[in-house]
């Protein structure tokens, strides 16, 4: 294949961006002009998810600047109403020309060394589904989705940016619609239990410079979407669980998705913490209670998950008012 060259599609969802996503599309143009390969063409796709800030024209402006500039040989922009990050990504796969697609925030940028990296793995193996910058899982060699899905998932690579997805499986895929959390981990589930054989490549780089948002879902205050923690390690949960009869998958994948479950549900639960009244906190508490039966959870656990664990499971009521008080006192979110 990269005899014939290829071309690399870019798509970014826009909302609000206004102050980022210029260094976010200069650091793009940036790494596709420093890719030194001529084999290799871009297509950069913005996707304006209902911006009222100036974030709109802002993609125009980007899109008459780089619409004829070498290495892109497409750069577009839709405006769309507001729907949330995966509607702007699914959006993008459809609108894709490209044999591989990569995903980047409009508040992140990337190294020159971006693409170059992605194409120094291609070299090696052309027949990837997917390559990963993780440290999470570390192979010399392509490893199955099975092998994936427990050692890089489950290992907190739960993101899909900083990877190059071959288009051809990733447009038969659709982010979940109607999350704020979740729905890149659930994305890449699918994708790992999709490919056949061992297909995926990590590298052991980071080339992609994640800018941490201090506005996210994770460090906001609570609000009901929150709950989205709890609900997409549950919808990962249920499609593991359809994948049992179909394939033989290692028993601590159920260990260690229970453990992030457990995890998952006392964030809720140290966000709802100062009101006691909030129907979450029972959501939360099923899940701990439900995630515990599975061998090797509580094992599983890191010392300071044990003790809020052991806790809980004397009195939710007094583990809620220890950390309601400890929170109040700290002012910690």
């Amino acid at each position: 294949m990269a005899d014939i060259g290829y071309k690399i599609s870019v798509v970014i969802p826009v909302y609000r961006a206004v102050s980022t996503l210029e260094a976010a599309c200069t650091s793009v143009f940036r790494a596709a002009s420093a890719c030194g390969d001529d084999r290799y063409t871009f297509e950069l796709i913005l996707i304006d998810d209902g911006s009222d800030d100036g974030s709109g024209e802002l993609c125009d402006r980007i899109c008459e600047r780089y619409g004829e500039s070498s290495p892109f040989t497409n750069v577009r922009v839709e405006h769309t109403e507001n729907g949330g990050v995966s509607r702007a990504r699914n959006r993008g796969l459809e609108l894709s020309e490209g044999d591989y697609v990569c995903f980047i925030d409009a508040d992140d940028t990337v190294s020159e060394k971006f693409f170059t990296a992605f194409i120094e793995a291609l070299a090696g193996f052309p027949d990837a589904v997917l390559i990963d910058m993780t440290t999470s899982l570390i192979s010399d060699t392509p490893v199955n989705g099975d092998d994936y899905l427990e050692n890089a998932i489950l290992e907190s690579d739960t993101h899909v940016w900083g990877k190059l997805f071959r288009s051809k499986e990733a447009k038969a895929l659709r982010f979940p619609e109607g999350l704020t959390i979740g729905e890149d981990m659930l994305f890449l589930l699918e994708l790992a239990l999709s490919v056949k054989g061992a297909c995926i490549v990590c590298i052991p780089r980071m080339e992609y410079l994640y800018s941490l948002n201090e506005a996210g879902a994770m460090l906001s205050p609570f609000k009901e979407s929150y709950l989205d923690q709890i609900t997409c390690w549950e919808m990962a949960r249920d499609r593991i669980a359809a994948e049992r009869g179909k394939r033989r998958l290692s028993p601590y994948i159920d260990t260690k998705l229970s453990c992030i479950r457990i995890m998952a549900a006392f964030l809720v639960l140290g966000k709802a913490a100062l009101d006691p009244a909030r129907p979450e906190i029972q959501a939360a508490e099923r899940t701990i209670k439900e995630a515990l039966r599975i061998n090797g959870a509580f094992a599983g656990l890191s010392p300071g998950y044990k003790l809020k664990t052991l806790i809980f499971r004397i009195s939710p009521a007094l583990y809620m008012r220890m950390y309601a008080g400890w929170k109040g006192r700290t002012g910690n979110g």
